[in-house]
Parts: C-alpha cells; sequence; structure tokens
C-alpha cells in the first residue's frame, strides 16, 4: 500500500510520531492542502482514510468535502460515519485491522445512487433554500 497523511500537523509529538513511520510508501505532508489541491488529491487516491479525532469537529467538514469530491471514505465506525455506512455512502473500521479488509476488497461496496443522493441534498444550493424555509417557519 501507498499512504499519505496530508494536512496541517498541530502538535510536534505526534508529528515525530508519524515520521517515525515515513518511508518510501509512505509520505508525511505536514501542511495546509488548499481545496482545489485536496480535490487533485482525492481524484488521485483510491481511498480516503479518517481515523476521527472525536474532540474535533474538523472530521466533519473534511468528510462532507472529501464526499462530495467523490472520495471513497474509510472511516471508524461512529458517529455520521456509522450513520453514512448504513445507507452504503462510506465504508467503515470497528478496529484498524479491518482497514486491510477494505483495501483488499472484502468489505460491501458502496451505493453510488446513495452517494449521489446525498451530494445532491447537501449541497450549497440545498443548504441556503432549507436554511431560507428554515428561517421562514
Amino acid at each position: 500500500y501507498r499512504i499519505m497523511v496530508a494536512g496541517k500537523i498541530l502538535e510536534k509529538d505526534y508529528e515525530a510520531e508519524l515520521r517515525a513511520f515515513e518511508n518510501e510508501n509512505i509520505k508525511i505532508r505536514n501542511e495546509f492542502v488548499p481545496l482545489d489541491e485536496l480535490k487533485n488529491l482525492v481524484a488521485g487516491s483510491r481511498y480516503i482514510l479518517f481515523t476521527y479525532h472525536s474532540g474535533s469537529i474538523l472530521s466533519s467538514g473534511a468528510l462532507m468535502d472529501a464526499i462530495g469530491f467523490g472520495a471513497n471514505v474509510i472511516g471508524p465506525d461512529v458517529a455520521a460515519f456509522s450513520e453514512l455506512a448504513e445507507k452504503g455512502i462510506i465504508r467503515v473500521f470497528e478496529k484498524y485491522d479491518d482497514i486491510v479488509h477494505i483495501l483488499d476488497g472484502q468489505k460491501s461496496p458502496v451505493n453510488e445512487t446513495e452517494i449521489a443522493k446525498f451530494i445532491e441534498e447537501n449541497s450549497w444550493k440545498n443548504f441556503a433554500i432549507k436554511f431560507k424555509k428554515w428561517v421562514a417557519d
């Protein structure tokens, strides 16, 4: 497998821990990745893995961006990740060993129809329509 960890790492100790795994197949990119470049990274990736940090809301926004960019998302079986997996939009893991089974195609596939429906329902255009209706009520 080839792995890229991309995004700003704020804690130096955590960065050092990650860098210990860096080799020819594991690359660490410690920097903020602009949205247009993130789209390109997603397009060039087979899967996008979220390990999730329960104390952060950043995973939710990044998850929505990744789905909107057409990513094949793998995430932990918690919170919004679980709900989206039930709809067939993403794949989830309970323990890290499960990820290998997903990568090797031994877990259930996603539902392309549900993904397209989800993206349309959660577009900025539809958000504005829903928000306007919510405010009017």
